[in-house]
């Protein structure tokens, strides 16, 4: 009888997400890796077909772990198998209120779980040689209870992803180059980290506008009209020629001239002059008025 031998080739993508926490609304970040794997199987006892099948592996993981990492972070809620099975992050725990979120219920127990089926088939040989052994009873029941209660969570989860609010579903992200290449043949993008929590952050909310550049203020257009110079009392622009203000009414004053018109010239023939009869009649009167107060 040929036994059957099974080889699996194991490629892990770094990765990153963030998430909103269903209970208390805080936004967490985490690192962690997906891990993609492909296994080939031969049943030859030929080195040559044991050699084939380890390339076969080796060439559909190389193959196919972009298409599946790309799938995981463009869309989790529609990757609940493989999110399920290989998608590990470090620390999931809200930072806030230490709670894990629903999402990341993948099976960290695989290695318990591979026990628990190899306990299972011990146990029931042992319960098929001795039914009244009650060790051998509760290392079965124990084992295959556990068994079952994996099977029923994963199907659970892979029920649950899809209809997972988009709000508290992990935005994930990787600095891989190879597949940011992938995606970009695509024409996706993979988020960077800041990029993730703003997207977390930002969920929901309306897009912030673009800031309009600010409106040129469209400055008056300049009269045609020479300025002579400003009335005296309110201030206002003089057109040239104007004798009055238009606005107050003052009278415009010409350059040369004075607000003070005088009513005589130097002329020597214009001043009034007093006659010597009327000046020998204020002498006379000056003298006599002396001469009355020394007596």
């Amino acid at each position: 009888m040929s036994s059957k031998t099974t080889y699996t080739s194991t490629i892990t993508v770094p990765v990153y997400a963030s998430w909103r926490c269903e209970h208390c609304g805080e936004i967490n970040f985490a690192a962690g890796n997906i891990v993609c794997k492909r296994q080939e199987s031969t049943s030859s006892w030929r080195n040559s077909k044991h050699e084939e099948a380890k390339a076969r592996a080796h060439d559909l993981a190389q193959a196919e772990w972009a298409g599946e990492a790309y799938k995981v972070i463009i869309d989790p809620n529609g990757s609940a198998s493989e999110l399920y099975s290989n998608v590990f992050f470090q620390n999931t725990r809200c930072t806030k209120c230490r709670k894990k979120p629903r999402w990341e219920m993948h099976m960290k127990f695989v290695p318990l779980f591979g026990l628990a089926m190899m306990t299972a088939i011990i146990s029931f040989f042992c319960v098929l040689g001795s039914p009244t052994s009650i060790g051998a009873w509760i290392a079965f029941l124990s084992s295959a209870g556990f068994i079952t209660w994996g099977i029923i969570r994963e199907n659970r989860y892979k029920k649950m992803m899809p209809n997972f609010p988009k709000q508290y579903t992990p935005v994930i992200g990787s600095l891989n180059a190879e597949l940011a290449e992938y995606a970009a043949q695509r024409g996706k993008s993979i988020p960077s980290p800041d990029e993730c929590v703003e997207i977390v952050r930002n969920y929901g909310k309306p897009p912030v506008a673009p800031k309009a550049p600010p409106k040129e203020v469209e400055k008056p257009a300049e009269l045609d009209v020479e300025v002579a110079g400003f009335c005296r009392k309110c201030g206002t622009p003089l057109q040239a020629g104007s004798d009055f203000c238009h606005k107050c009414g003052t009278e415009v004053i010409k350059q040369g001239e004075s607000t003070l018109t005088p009513k005589y010239t130097l002329e020597t023939d214009n001043f009034p002059t007093i006659s010597s009869k009327f000046s020998d009649e204020v002498t006379e009167t000056a003298y006599q008025k002396n001469n009355t107060e020394g007596v």
